[in-house]
């Protein structure tokens, strides 16, 4: 199940040398955190403690990219805890080059359980935090950070291109201003309510004025305001005032009455999205090629266990993204030709007024 799993995927320009440190230096970090045995992961020692142990493995592939994996597994009564970060880097740094980060981290149940309704729930890593506070991570356009990024009306243009952008995988949280809130104190409520969606979304916070350049830009039947923060799925168009019930609307007043409530409700879709949904072209491949390089090689009985769970876990992804894929196959997809969506917005003057669709959770 991808109920109770984190999965970030994110892109940086950071050259591969530097993108290849900045994962390791943040998963020392992180295993330091939990009280592992440093001086064992330097030295190459796959047993960091008790009931835990690292696997790492690298490939170098025909076209010159090269791809790095780190695999904790924490062993408990009940199951165990699968943590893995993916570095995959070009073969050569240019302008338009990415390199690629892929965390992921679940929980496997030692036995299924007929008790057990729900996955245990991943929270969002400190692995993932420290990636993200360190690595300028993008999808697409997007930027990913652990705080909403502030933007105000001569930033508007620019996020309505991050609505639009036919790349974008991710959703996208845009917070209004509150009508009737200082804007700082509101800001530090939004903060707490996207807690849960580092790696996950990119999150926006329109200033006042932002949020009426904002709805005269985007045209209010896509807009926000109010206090209220909406999830703009992608494929975002302007243009078409119809798809607009697609991306859903949480009232400023339910995120003031209990931002953590806020804070899971508004987590629940990116969580989903980004664990079902397929990996990007550059990580399509590089999963199984390294699987297959664990498996050729001598292991412990410890190693091995961990393996099979890992290629069970490949499997039961792969089968979760084929569904994706037919889900996708099935959706309408809004693609403008000529010059951009919001070009064609602008010359439309479809978004006549209107009222934010009652698509509330």
């Amino acid at each position: 199940m991808s109920d109770g799993r984190y999965r970030s995927v994110f892109h940086s320009s950071l050259l591969p040398s530097d993108a290849y440190l900045a994962a390791r230096d943040e998963l020392r970090s992180w295993l330091r955190g939990k009280d592992y045995d440093i001086s064992r992961f330097d030295d190459g020692d796959s047993r960091i403690g008790r009931d835990a142990v690292v696997l790492h493995n690298s490939a170098n592939f025909a076209d010159g990219s090269q791809t790095w994996r780190w695999q904790l597994r924490e062993q408990q009564d009940d199951g165990a805890w699968l943590s893995s970060l993916v570095v995959q880097a070009p073969a050569k740094a240019d302008d338009n080059a990415r390199s690629w980060f892929w965390v992921e981290v679940e929980f496997a149940l030692a036995a299924p359980s007929a008790e057990e309704d729900q996955a245990v729930r991943a929270g969002v890593p400190r692995l993932a935090r420290g990636l993200l506070a360190r690595v300028e991570g993008y999808d697409s356009l997007a930027m990913l950070s652990n705080e909403p990024r502030l933007v105000g009306a001569e930033g508007v243009d620019e996020l309505i291109d991050v609505l639009c952008d036919l790349d974008r995988r991710l959703p996208t949280l845009v917070a209004s201003a509150h009508p009737s809130l200082d804007f700082e104190e509101w800001r530090s409520v939004v903060t707490r309510a996207t807690y849960y969606l580092p790696g996950l979304a990119s999150v926006y916070l329109l200033d006042p004025l932002g949020t009426s350049a904002f709805m005269e830009e985007i045209g209010r039947p896509h807009a926000v305001w109010g206090g209220a923060i909406r999830t703009y799925l992608p494929d975002v168009d302007p243009a078409v005032p119809e798809e607009a019930h697609r991306h859903r609307v949480l009232s400023g007043s339910r995120i003031l009455a209990d931002p953590s409530r806020a804070a899971w409700i508004l987590s629940a879709l990116p969580r989903r999205l980004a664990a079902e949904s397929p990996l990007p072209e550059s990580l399509a491949g590089v999963n199984r090629a390294l699987l297959a390089r664990a498996h050729s090689s001598a292991a412990s009985s410890d190693m091995e266990a961990m393996r099979a769970q890992l290629t069970e876990l490949v499997e039961e992804r792969d089968l979760a993204l084929v569904h994706a894929w037919r889900l996708a196959a099935g959706s309408p997809r809004h693609i403008l030709r000529p010059k951009s969506k919001l070009h064609r917005l602008r010359l439309s003057q479809n978004c006549s007024t209107g009222s934010i669709p009652n698509l509330s959770w």
